[in-house]
């Protein structure tokens, strides 16, 4: 209770049951609720033992009173407003207006309703709200048949962040009840077309993949595909589970009599064969082969078919090609998204958030294998069309100025980028929330980027608040959150020495790799040598470089190739930086470990510092 967390469910609680004891002991036993399986159950019983209480309150109503007590409790809908004017009241409860006026000022002295008048609204007008938000909850509960959806929905919304309950998502059964109400719990979360398949994360993918097929709503989103988001519920569940999960999931997605079950059958069995064929090698990377098989195979036979619209052949093709690039090879998507951008033109009207998602993937990956003044000009121009045909405030708006400025930054202008960054994160919070990943993403991007301008003690700071953060919303020991307490330590060590020289960015050419976010970036070979000189000569010399060597080890947890390619590339450019620095040994010797750690070498492993030590089997960095 001590915790932040805790302190955030006593007044979730406080906002639930209006101050009342009576319904303070009765939620008492919500405070150490984790699981869904315990709320559900939970949340029936505090309802069942509010029956008598709020019925036998009713029931010494007069029949009028009791008529809009119970319509302003209906008023509510999941995520909409639970205030009511006293026309709207009286219409909802059959009862006359000038009548409803006089006795909602007697439910207002009976303490079962209030009365405000909201800023920005007539003045004239009073709105009223019930007091106890319980009892909302208990006429839904009557109403639904002894289903607890809008009060479990309110205590998943309060209890769990909505990446927490994403997790929950992938865990739960398809068309399950804890599936509705986590759902539920959703709405009003909003996520970027790219979501599935930016961190290339089999869990990632097959919870958003419910949020299409489960939420109403597509206006903040890619676009709503169904065919695609089984297909990729589908497939993420044969690499996370097994077939007989994905099988189990397609009857309850759409039986045995749809068009598209031959199509979708396909994928799984192609996902189960790379699967097979994956054997011992490492779960996260055979588990994204898994999927990337299967996305293929509905990806291939929906533009073959004569039964699949051109929306979902885009769109399948869009989730296989951006998967491959997410997952290590941003040549091959690129290559295949130009490809889909050719046939983009006739959606442009009908699915403008679906066209301009090729479009803006297409521009990454180009920008990520080819990185020059065409490549970024066209990411630049897919923003400006997003904004135009999007509005500056949607999510797949804010995805295209977080990689505008990333690529603005990594072309030499990393004043810009940070400048960029600064606006990116005051805009994401109030459309994403504070917590969001694409929100921490940025704040770490535009810390990093002031210490690319320069600036390293602000860097510093930065990204010291951000760890806190990310511990909270991550944990300790997530990817991101290391890489940003690893990034605090090196711009910490950057802030002490005199004369930081500032990084002028990488020279583009086609053989360069995207570095991934953060700092310890390959492509300014000058650069990093006067870096890692003035590391050295510095007091802090072993602990700083030992950071770095860090932030690059972290990077490369994802199992991307390309990163992997670029520790090595790291730790060369840093040992002949480093050769024959006087007090460099120490340092040399666990580059050297660590380039042995990586091709298998047994004896690798006493040669590295504890800290590394238990980074690197984290980091699968065996071929």
């Amino acid at each position: 209770i001590d915790s932040k967390r805790g302190i955030a469910r006593l007044r979730a609680i406080d906002e639930l049951v209006g101050g009342l004891p009576r319904l303070w002991t009765i939620l008492a036993g919500c405070i150490t609720v984790e699981l869904l399986d315990e709320l559900v159950p939970l949340a029936m019983q505090t309802l069942e033992e509010l029956v008598p209480y709020y019925q036998a309150r009713l029931n010494d109503l007069a029949p009028s009173e009791r008529k809009l007590v119970v319509a302003l409790c209906r008023a509510e809908t999941l995520g909409g407003a639970t205030n009511r004017t006293v026309a709207e009241l009286a219409i909802a409860a059959g009862v006359p207006e000038s009548s409803a006026n006089k006795l909602l000022r007697r439910l207002i002295d009976s303490s079962w309703v209030t009365a405000t008048k909201p800023p920005g609204t007539d003045q004239r007008t009073s709105w009223y709200e019930i007091r106890e938000p319980l009892l909302r909850y208990y006429v839904a509960y009557r109403r639904e048949a002894g289903q607890p959806l809008g009060l479990v929905v309110s205590f998943l919304r309060a209890w769990f962040s909505p990446q927490e309950i994403r997790r929950h998502l992938v865990d739960a059964d398809a068309g399950s009840v804890s599936e509705r109400h986590l759902i539920e719990s959703l709405s009003g979360s909003l996520q970027p077309s790219d979501a599935l398949y930016s961190t290339a994360d089999p869990a990632e993918l097959l919870a958003g993949a419910r949020e299409w097929l489960g939420s109403p709503d597509p206006v903040h989103n890619l676009v709503r595909s169904r065919l695609a988001a089984i297909v990729a519920e589908a497939v993420a569940l044969v690499a996370l589970r097994d077939r007989a999960a994905a099988e189990a999931a397609i009857e309850e997605r759409i039986g045995s009599d749809s068009k598209h079950l031959q199509l979708i059958k396909s994928a799984l069995t192609a996902s189960e064969q790379a699967c097979r064929q994956a054997g011992e090698k490492l779960k996260l990377e055979s588990a994204r082969g898994c999927v990337q098989a299967g996305l293929d195979a509905a990806a291939e036979s929906a533009a073959a078919s004569r039964d699949t619209t051109l929306e979902d052949q885009v769109a399948l093709a869009l989730l296989a090609h951006c998967w491959r690039g997410a997952s290590g090879d941003p040549q091959g998507a690129s290559d295949r998204l130009r490809a889909v951008e050719r046939t983009v033109a006739r959606l442009d009207k009908e699915s403008p958030a679906l066209a301009l998602a090729v479009q803006a993937e297409a521009a990454h990956f180009a920008c990520a294998t080819d990185l020059n003044p065409n490549t970024l000009a066209r990411v630049a121009e897919i923003l400006n069309l997003r904004v135009e045909k999007l509005g500056h405030s949607h999510p797949d708006t804010l995805t295209s100025r977080q990689n505008h400025a990333y690529w603005t930054g990594e072309a030499g202008d990393p004043g810009t980028a940070r400048d960029l960054l600064a606006k990116l994160v005051t805009d994401n919070e109030p459309v994403l929330g504070p917590d969001h990943p694409d929100t921490l993403t940025s704040r770490h991007n535009h810390a990093s980027w002031n210490g690319e301008a320069g600036d390293p003690g602000t860097a510093r700071d930065l990204l010291t608040k951000l760890v806190a953060d990310r511990e909270r919303v991550l944990g300790a020991d997530h990817p991101h959150t290391l890489t940003s307490r690893w990034v605090a330590g090196y711009f910490g060590r950057l802030a002490n020495l005199s004369g930081f020289p500032r990084r002028r960015g990488r020279q583009p050419s086609s053989d360069d790799a995207p570095s991934g976010f953060g700092a310890a970036k390959v492509g300014n070979a000058g650069h990093d040598r006067q870096v890692a000189t003035a590391l050295v000569e510095s007091a802090t010399a072993e602990s700083g470089l030992l950071d770095e060597l860090a932030v690059a080890i972290i990077r490369a947890i994802g199992d991307r190739s390309w990163e992997r390619d670029e520790l090595r590339s790291w730790i060369e450019t840093w040992a002949e930086a480093l050769s024959g620095t006087p007090g460099a040994e120490v340092v040399l010797a666990q580059l050297d470990a660590v380039r042995r750690e990586m091709s298998g070498d047994p004896t690798a492993r006493p040669g590295l510092p504890p800290e590394l030590r238990k980074l690197m089997p984290r980091a699968k960095l065996r071929d």
